[in-house]
């Protein structure tokens, strides 16, 4: 991700770009709520910026060249890359593999009375031509959270039905969507436009979250519904 940013801000071959500190918080993917712009880098944050740039020089993806400063080192000091003909062979061999990938993480409830939406679903994903990940039937032996976040980063997109409230299902949309990923996001009809409920325990439970109500949510009355929609809604946006 750091290799596929760099690129992104660079204009031709060879080319020299500058970060502050400040930026290469955001670009390596450092916690940084907690800094004092006033003061300078504290050596926490300096330490973990300093360990992934010598893993990147290390494997010869990119030189770095730092100017020269006195004293303490603010955020707005800058350090410069330059991608080497080894990062930009990693780069290409990186965007072919984005082009090619098929891979669709899906985030709902799996309980067994929803088996019926898993079923539209898988069938939606793989009659649009892509290959559905599901953690209910990935078998494996690893922590289920990394793991998770694992399978969505590497995942061309994600799908979310919250029909039956899921609140880890929000948790992996919005990573997602902090990756920039597309999201697209399913909710069975009757579900969708209920307005009654019997007390505002159930309304906060069941109603779909004010997060997503500025994005288009694919509305599905029966399987087939969902089905047939998803397989166009994923062709038109994803292709």
């Amino acid at each position: 991700l750091i290799l596929l940013y760099l690129n992104s801000k660079t204009n031709f071959v060879g080319e020299n770009c500058e970060f502050s500190y400040l930026e290469l918080t955001d670009i390596f993917m450092i916690d940084n709520r907690n800094i004092n712009l006033n003061n300078y880098v504290n050596n926490n944050i300096r330490e973990q910026i300093d360990y992934i740039n010598s893993y990147l020089k290390s494997v010869h993806y990119i030189n770095i060249s730092s100017l020269a400063h006195v004293g303490g080192l603010s955020w707005t000091h800058k350090i410069s890359y330059q991608i080497t003909p080894t990062g930009l062979a990693r780069i290409d061999e990186l965007q072919k593999k984005q082009i090619n990938n098929k891979d669709v993480f899906v985030a709902m409830s799996f309980r067994d009375e929803n088996e019926y939406i898993f079923s539209a679903i898988k069938d939606g994903i793989i009659e649009a031509g892509y290959s559905d990940k599901f953690m209910k039937k990935i078998i494996h032996n690893q922590q289920i959270i990394p793991y998770m976040l694992r399978l969505i980063k590497e995942c061309k997109f994600l799908i979310m039905d919250i029909t039956d409230p899921n609140y880890g299902a929000y948790y992996e949309a919005g990573y997602a969507l902090g990756l920039n990923k597309e999201v697209i996001i399913t909710c069975k009809k009757d579900v969708f436009e209920k307005k009654n409920f019997d007390s505002p325990l159930e309304e906060k439970a069941y109603k779909p979250h004010f997060d997503i109500a500025q994005k288009q949510v694919l509305v599905w009355e029966t399987p087939e519904d969902l089905t047939k929609q998803l397989k166009e809604w994923i062709k038109y946006i994803i292709g």
